[in-house]
């Protein structure tokens, strides 16, 4: 009996996982404001999504002396070009291997366009981060 039951809660939680991955827009926050945040892992290609704020996985990993960027309205220009330019470079080792994105826009398709803009932006230099998918870890 607890094995059917395991195993509907399995293929539940899995039904939910192929959901939110085939979406990949996390819905608006109902306050009216999205802060999401984005892992870039270079060398694992990872560009992993997350709109959550109380996410275990970004409040255990986001202090790991990665790099952080805010991305809004008033800078986002600048920081797309500043991207395109290698200010924010990526390599294998400790420091420049990871950055966290904070994108903080109204909307949640607002913030996953700037999410994709900035995985453009940064795949015309890094290989890696072109070829990375967009996975959509968390959303609220």
């Amino acid at each position: 009996m607890q094995g059917r039951s395991l195993a509907r809660s399995v293929r539940s939680l899995l039904d939910w996982l192929r959901s939110a991955f085939r979406s990949r827009v996390p819905p608006s926050a109902e306050e009216g404001r999205v802060m999401m945040k984005v892992n870039i892992s270079y060398p694992t290609k990872r560009f992993t999504v997350h709109s959550d704020p109380s996410c275990t996985w970004y409040m255990i990993s986001h202090d790991r002396g990665a790099r952080h960027l805010q991305l809004n309205r008033a800078n986002i220009s600048t920081r797309l070009a500043e991207m395109r330019r290698r200010v924010y470079p990526f390599a294998s080792t400790k420091g420049l291997n990871a950055l966290w994105l904070e994108i903080d826009f109204a909307t949640g398709e607002e913030a996953m366009d700037v999410a994709r803009q900035a995985k453009e932006a940064l795949g015309s230099r890094y290989k890696r981060i072109r070829e990375a998918d967009v996975l959509v870890h968390c959303h609220k």
